[in-house]
């Protein structure tokens, strides 16, 4: 599913970079969610997160998930779990 080619223009230039990024490493959950998943650090903590998009009858749904990086095995899978259980309209 290449989501980017569906979006039209003015949804394309809203994009920012990192999603850009997104959707060209992006990793297939189920056939409704792709996501991808990298690590920032904000307020001298190290984060992990998993960002997910999925697209409804009328707009597309950002999901971000996140944890201490160190937490990053106990909760990714977790995290894979969760979304699997999201359904949009």
């Amino acid at each position: 599913v290449d989501i980017y080619n569906k979006l039209h223009s003015a949804e394309k230039r809203i994009l920012t970079q990192s999603w850009k990024k997104m959707l060209t490493e992006y990793q297939k959950l189920n056939d409704q969610i792709l996501y991808y998943t990298y690590d920032n650090t904000a307020s001298g903590k190290n984060y992990s997160y998993m960002t997910a998009v999925t697209k409804g009858n009328t707009a597309f749904w950002i999901i971000n998930l996140f944890c201490e990086e160190d937490n990053k095995d106990t909760y990714f899978p977790k995290f894979e779990k969760w979304l699997a259980t999201i359904e949009v309209e």
